[in-house]
C-alpha cells in the first residue's frame, strides 16, 4: 500500500466493462501506488472481468468493488434518447462510484483499457501529496498514448496519438460534485476555476479496440494508412521497459510486435 503524508489520501477510481484484454495489466501497473482503489461495474453481460477483479482484490484490503444495479446506456446509443432514465445514464453510474469515495480524498480517474507507466505514476502521486499539503484546490489532467493493433503490430492513432485532460483527472473529491450530472465539458465551462492543468508528461498507453472516423466504427485492422503512426524508438523502448512487463505472459499484448 502506498504511504501517505498525514491525512492526505489518494483513491484510484476505476469503471470496468468487458476489459479482459487489458485489465490484469492495468491493475498490475497501479498496484501499490494508491491508498485506496474503488472499482465499479454495471449490471451487464461480462467477459470474465468481474471474476478477475474479485480475485485480484481478495488480498488487497484497500481495494473495494461495487456493483451498480442497472445497465448503463451510452449517450450515442439510440435507446438512450428513446427510453432515457437517469439510472441508466453514465452520469448516474459515475456518481454512484464517486459516492463511495471520501470527500477529502484526492481522486485519480483510472481507465481499465490503459496501462500505466508505474514509476511515473508513483512519482506523480508523491508530488500530489507534497503539493496538497500546501493547497488542496489544485487539479491536474494526465496524458498518454492512444495505441491500437494494426496488422499484428502496435501503432499510434495518428489523428489523436496523444490524449488526456479533463477525463483523466486528479482532483479532490469534494470539487467533483456535479461534475458528471451536467457533463464534464459543460461543468468545466461553468466552473473555469476547476479546469485541470494538463501535464506535459505521458503516463499511460491506451489500447484502443476500435477507431472512429466519419461517424462510423471500423475494426482496427481496417484502419487507413493516414490514421497510423509508428512508435518512435524512444516510445518502443518505453513500452518494452514499462508496459509490456505488466501483461501476463499468456496474453496477446505480451507478445505484440512493435
Amino acid at each position: 500500500m502506498a504511504q501517505s503524508n498525514s491525512h492526505i489520501n489518494i483513491t484510484a477510481f476505476i469503471r470496468v466493462k468487458n476489459e479482459i484484454p487489458t485489465l490484469q495489466a492495468c491493475l498490475n501497473s497501479i498496484d501499490g501506488v494508491f491508498d485506496n482503489i474503488v472499482i465499479i461495474y454495471a449490471d451487464e453481460p461480462d467477459d470474465g472481468s468481474i471474476d478477475l477483479l474479485h480475485k485480484w482484490c481478495r488480498w488487497r484490503f484497500n481495494c473495494s468493488i461495487y456493483k451498480y444495479p442497472y445497465a448503463v446506456i451510452p449517450s450515442h446509443d439510440k435507446r438512450y434518447h428513446a427510453t432515457y432514465s437517469y439510472k441508466n445514464s453514465l452520469a448516474a453510474y459515475n456518481q454512484f462510484g464517486l459516492d463511495k469515495i471520501n470527500d477529502n480524498d484526492f481522486v485519480v480517474k483510472i481507465d481499465a483499457d490503459q496501462v500505466y507507466i508505474k514509476t511515473r505514476l508513483q512519482a506523480l502521486m508523491d508530488e500530489i501529496r507534497t503539493q496538497a499539503a500546501k493547497d488542496d484546490k489544485f487539479k491536474w489532467g494526465i496524458r498518454g498514448y492512444n495505441t491500437f493493433v494494426y496488422n499484428n503490430k502496435l501503432v499510434k492513432y495518428r489523428p489523436n496519438s496523444i490524449n488526456g485532460g479533463y477525463d483523466h483527472y486528479i482532483v479532490k473529491k469534494r470539487y467533483l460534485k456535479g461534475f458528471y450530472q451536467r457533463g464534464p465539458l459543460e461543468y468545466l465551462d461553468n466552473h473555469p476555476e476547476l479546469k485541470p492543468k494538463v501535464l506535459s508528461g505521458l503516463y499511460w498507453f491506451h489500447f484502443m479496440d476500435t477507431l472512429k472516423s466519419n461517424k462510423s466504427v471500423r475494426f482496427t485492422n481496417e484502419a487507413k494508412e493516414d490514421e497510423i503512426e509508428i512508435l518512435t524508438p524512444d516510445e518502443m523502448k518505453l513500452f518494452e521497459q514499462t508496459i509490456r512487463p505488466m501483461f501476463p505472459k499468456d496474453t496477446s499484448y505480451a507478445h505484440i510486435k512493435l
